[in-house]
Protein backbone atom coordinates (compact mmCIF):
# COMPACT_ATOMS: atom_id res chain seq x y z
CA UNK A 1 0.00 0.00 0.00
CA UNK A 2 1.23 3.66 -0.86
CA UNK A 3 1.45 6.16 1.82
CA UNK A 4 -1.48 7.95 2.00
CA UNK A 5 -1.09 12.16 3.03
CA UNK A 6 -2.95 13.69 5.68
CA UNK A 7 -5.28 15.38 3.13
CA UNK A 8 -5.95 11.94 1.64
CA UNK A 9 -6.63 10.37 4.86
CA UNK A 10 -9.07 13.10 5.83
CA UNK A 11 -10.96 12.65 2.46
CA UNK A 12 -10.99 9.03 2.82
CA UNK A 13 -12.39 9.41 6.22
CA UNK A 14 -15.22 12.00 5.42
CA UNK A 15 -16.91 10.13 3.01
CA UNK A 16 -17.93 7.27 5.30
CA UNK A 17 -21.24 6.83 6.85
CA UNK A 18 -20.26 6.61 10.77
CA UNK A 19 -17.99 10.09 10.92
CA UNK A 20 -21.02 11.74 9.17
CA UNK A 21 -23.93 9.82 11.48
CA UNK A 22 -21.16 10.67 14.68
CA UNK A 23 -20.71 14.45 13.93
CA UNK A 24 -24.58 14.76 13.20
CA UNK A 25 -25.44 13.59 16.51
CA UNK A 26 -22.43 15.23 18.26
CA UNK A 27 -23.71 18.34 16.47
CA UNK A 28 -27.25 17.75 17.66
CA UNK A 29 -26.24 17.12 20.75
CA UNK A 30 -24.09 20.56 21.07
CA UNK A 31 -26.67 22.27 19.40
CA UNK A 32 -29.39 21.54 21.69
CA UNK A 33 -27.26 22.28 24.87
CA UNK A 34 -26.02 25.76 23.52
CA UNK A 35 -30.02 26.32 22.82
CA UNK A 36 -31.10 25.62 26.53
CA UNK A 37 -28.33 27.79 28.14
CA UNK A 38 -27.74 28.23 31.60
CA UNK A 39 -24.40 26.73 31.55
CA UNK A 40 -23.15 26.25 35.02
CA UNK A 41 -19.98 24.66 36.39
CA UNK A 42 -21.74 21.35 36.91
CA UNK A 43 -21.50 21.51 32.80
CA UNK A 44 -17.92 21.16 33.29
CA UNK A 45 -18.54 18.63 36.16
CA UNK A 46 -20.12 16.29 33.77
CA UNK A 47 -18.18 16.51 30.79
CA UNK A 48 -15.25 16.23 33.35
CA UNK A 49 -16.49 12.70 34.79
CA UNK A 50 -17.30 11.76 30.90
CA UNK A 51 -14.03 12.16 29.98
CA UNK A 52 -12.77 10.47 33.34
CA UNK A 53 -14.79 7.53 32.39
CA UNK A 54 -14.45 6.61 28.49
CA UNK A 55 -11.02 5.22 28.88
CA UNK A 56 -12.54 2.59 30.70
CA UNK A 57 -16.04 2.72 28.91
CA UNK A 58 -13.86 1.93 25.64
CA UNK A 59 -11.91 -1.02 27.39
CA UNK A 60 -15.12 -2.82 28.43
CA UNK A 61 -16.69 -2.12 24.98
CA UNK A 62 -14.03 -3.59 23.17
CA UNK A 63 -13.17 -6.36 26.09
CA UNK A 64 -16.60 -7.59 26.51
CA UNK A 65 -18.87 -6.25 23.25
CA UNK A 66 -16.53 -6.36 20.27
CA UNK A 67 -14.51 -9.32 21.38
CA UNK A 68 -17.70 -11.53 22.95
CA UNK A 69 -18.41 -14.67 21.69
CA UNK A 70 -22.11 -14.25 20.67
CA UNK A 71 -23.53 -13.95 17.52
CA UNK A 72 -24.61 -10.59 17.31
CA UNK A 73 -23.77 -7.90 14.63
CA UNK A 74 -21.71 -5.97 16.15
CA UNK A 75 -19.02 -8.86 17.38
CA UNK A 76 -19.50 -10.23 14.06
CA UNK A 77 -18.65 -7.45 11.94
CA UNK A 78 -15.66 -6.98 14.73
CA UNK A 79 -14.67 -10.33 13.78
CA UNK A 80 -14.36 -9.67 10.23
CA UNK A 81 -12.38 -6.11 11.02
CA UNK A 82 -9.87 -8.74 12.65
CA UNK A 83 -10.00 -10.98 10.06
CA UNK A 84 -8.91 -8.74 7.69
CA UNK A 85 -7.34 -5.25 9.06
CA UNK A 86 -6.60 -3.55 6.48
CA UNK A 87 -10.68 -4.11 4.95
CA UNK A 88 -11.91 -0.78 5.41
CA UNK A 89 -15.24 -1.32 4.98
CA UNK A 90 -15.52 -3.13 8.43
CA UNK A 91 -13.10 -0.59 10.40
CA UNK A 92 -16.21 2.04 11.23
CA UNK A 93 -19.00 1.60 13.33
CA UNK A 94 -21.84 -0.31 12.01
CA UNK A 95 -24.36 1.98 10.73
CA UNK A 96 -26.73 -0.36 12.77
CA UNK A 97 -25.23 0.27 15.92
CA UNK A 98 -25.86 4.11 15.28
CA UNK A 99 -29.04 3.17 14.86
CA UNK A 100 -29.57 1.18 17.75
CA UNK A 101 -27.50 3.46 20.36
CA UNK A 102 -28.88 6.70 19.18
CA UNK A 103 -32.54 6.22 19.90
CA UNK A 104 -31.22 4.71 23.68
CA UNK A 105 -29.42 7.56 24.30
CA UNK A 106 -32.12 10.50 23.11
CA UNK A 107 -35.38 8.53 24.38
CA UNK A 108 -34.52 9.12 28.19
CA UNK A 109 -33.97 12.73 27.92
CA UNK A 110 -37.78 13.57 27.16
CA UNK A 111 -38.46 12.49 30.83
CA UNK A 112 -35.88 14.65 32.28
CA UNK A 113 -36.45 17.73 34.03
CA UNK A 114 -34.98 21.05 32.47
CA UNK A 115 -31.47 20.89 34.71
CA UNK A 116 -30.92 17.18 34.51
CA UNK A 117 -31.85 17.36 30.43
CA UNK A 118 -29.00 20.56 30.29
CA UNK A 119 -26.10 18.26 31.91
CA UNK A 120 -27.66 14.93 30.20
CA UNK A 121 -26.97 16.81 26.85
CA UNK A 122 -23.27 18.33 28.08
CA UNK A 123 -22.59 14.72 28.96
CA UNK A 124 -24.15 13.46 25.89
CA UNK A 125 -22.32 15.96 23.35
CA UNK A 126 -18.79 15.13 25.56
CA UNK A 127 -19.34 11.04 25.18
CA UNK A 128 -20.25 11.66 20.81
CA UNK A 129 -17.37 14.20 20.14
CA UNK A 130 -14.88 11.19 22.05
CA UNK A 131 -16.55 9.14 19.45
CA UNK A 132 -15.46 11.65 16.32
CA UNK A 133 -11.92 11.57 17.84
CA UNK A 134 -12.21 7.30 18.42
CA UNK A 135 -13.46 6.70 14.74
CA UNK A 136 -10.60 9.24 13.32
CA UNK A 137 -7.91 7.70 15.44
CA UNK A 138 -8.78 4.14 14.64
CA UNK A 139 -9.07 4.54 10.68
CA UNK A 140 -5.85 5.93 11.36
CA UNK A 141 -4.34 2.89 12.49
CA UNK A 142 -6.05 0.62 9.17
CA UNK A 143 -4.56 2.70 6.46
CA UNK A 144 -0.97 3.47 5.67
CA UNK A 145 -0.78 7.36 6.89
CA UNK A 146 2.95 7.80 8.10
CA UNK A 147 1.75 9.90 11.46
CA UNK A 148 3.66 13.12 12.12
CA UNK A 149 2.96 13.01 15.84
CA UNK A 150 4.74 10.91 18.59
CA UNK A 151 1.95 10.66 19.86
CA UNK A 152 -0.28 9.38 17.37
CA UNK A 153 2.86 7.28 15.83
CA UNK A 154 2.54 5.14 19.14
CA UNK A 155 -1.55 4.85 18.94
CA UNK A 156 -1.30 3.28 15.33
CA UNK A 157 1.63 1.24 16.77
CA UNK A 158 -0.01 0.12 19.72
CA UNK A 159 -3.74 -0.38 17.86
CA UNK A 160 -1.74 -2.74 15.24
CA UNK A 161 0.04 -5.14 18.19
CA UNK A 162 -3.50 -5.60 19.09
CA UNK A 163 -4.11 -6.72 15.43
CA UNK A 164 -0.70 -8.89 14.71
CA UNK A 165 0.56 -9.24 18.03
CA UNK A 166 -1.96 -10.51 20.82
CA UNK A 167 -5.87 -9.85 20.98
CA UNK A 168 -5.87 -10.05 24.38
CA UNK A 169 -3.98 -6.91 25.12
CA UNK A 170 -3.82 -2.95 24.06
CA UNK A 171 -7.76 -2.93 24.02
CA UNK A 172 -7.86 0.80 24.40
CA UNK A 173 -7.86 2.91 20.66
CA UNK A 174 -8.17 6.46 21.16
CA UNK A 175 -6.39 6.07 24.98
CA UNK A 176 -4.52 3.40 26.48
CA UNK A 177 -5.15 4.86 30.46
CA UNK A 178 -7.50 2.16 31.05
CA UNK A 179 -4.97 -0.75 29.78
CA UNK A 180 -2.15 0.94 31.98
CA UNK A 181 -4.32 0.65 34.73
CA UNK A 182 -6.15 -3.40 34.06
CA UNK A 183 -2.99 -4.90 32.90
CA UNK A 184 -3.45 -5.12 29.48
CA UNK A 185 -0.59 -2.81 28.52
CA UNK A 186 2.13 -5.28 28.15
CA UNK A 187 6.35 -4.91 27.37
CA UNK A 188 5.66 -6.14 23.49
CA UNK A 189 8.45 -8.23 23.64
CA UNK A 190 7.15 -10.12 26.59
CA UNK A 191 4.46 -11.35 24.55
CA UNK A 192 3.55 -14.09 22.56
CA UNK A 193 2.03 -13.73 19.59
CA UNK A 194 -1.70 -15.18 19.78
CA UNK A 195 -2.43 -17.67 16.35
CA UNK A 196 -5.83 -16.15 17.11
CA UNK A 197 -5.07 -12.78 16.38
CA UNK A 198 -7.11 -12.77 13.41
CA UNK A 199 -9.74 -15.44 13.70
CA UNK A 200 -10.98 -14.61 17.57
CA UNK A 201 -10.98 -17.99 18.00
CA UNK A 202 -14.04 -18.89 20.73
CA UNK A 203 -11.31 -21.91 21.85
CA UNK A 204 -8.27 -18.95 22.36
CA UNK A 205 -7.82 -18.88 25.91
CA UNK A 206 -6.67 -14.72 27.20
CA UNK A 207 -2.87 -15.30 28.84
CA UNK A 208 -2.54 -14.95 32.13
Amino acid sequence: MSALSLGAAMRGFVGRLSPLLLVLSAAGFVGARAWLGDFSRWDALVAGCVLAAYPFLEWVVHVFVLHSRLDFDLARKHREHHSDPWRLDVVFIPWRTHATVLPVAVAPLFLLGPQALRLALSGLATLWLLGILYEWIHYLAHVPYAAKSRWMRELQRLHRLHHFKNEHHWQGVATHFADRVLGTFPDPGAVETSPSCRSLDAGAAAPS
